[in-house]
């Protein structure tokens, strides 16, 4: 969807699984990440990305997978786009945390 490559739940778990180093970003506000993100995930809320910020917290080049809520949150494709316009290796996790939680895994606080 517009330029932006998106990963499905099988393939997250892949990339997980490789050991090969990539950012989890979840783009929702700070509060719904406090009350739940997947493991690992570092919050970055969609609002709050821009050049500055994104090269304080995660090392341009990098590879990084974002996700929001679900597959009709467009804060993943948002966060894409402008992630992609700054030199990172983007995917969007479209299935986001209720596919997550479907899938039987658990939240982290």
């Amino acid at each position: 969807v517009n330029g932006v490559k998106q990963v499905t739940y099988d393939q997250l778990m892949r990339l997980r699984r490789s050991g090969e180093k990539f950012f989890l970003v979840d783009v929702l506000s700070s509060d719904d990440y406090s009350t739940g993100h997947i493991p690992g995930a570092v919050s970055f809320p969609v609002k709050t990305i821009t050049l500055y910020n994104a090269v304080n917290k995660i090392p341009i080049g990098s590879n990084v997978v974002v996700y929001c809520l679900d597959n009709h949150c467009p804060y993943s494709n948002e966060a894409a786009q402008k992630l992609t316009g700054y030199g990172y290796k983007v995917l969007a996790y479209k299935g986001g945390l209720d596919e997550w939680r479907q899938k039987g895994n658990a939240l982290q606080k």
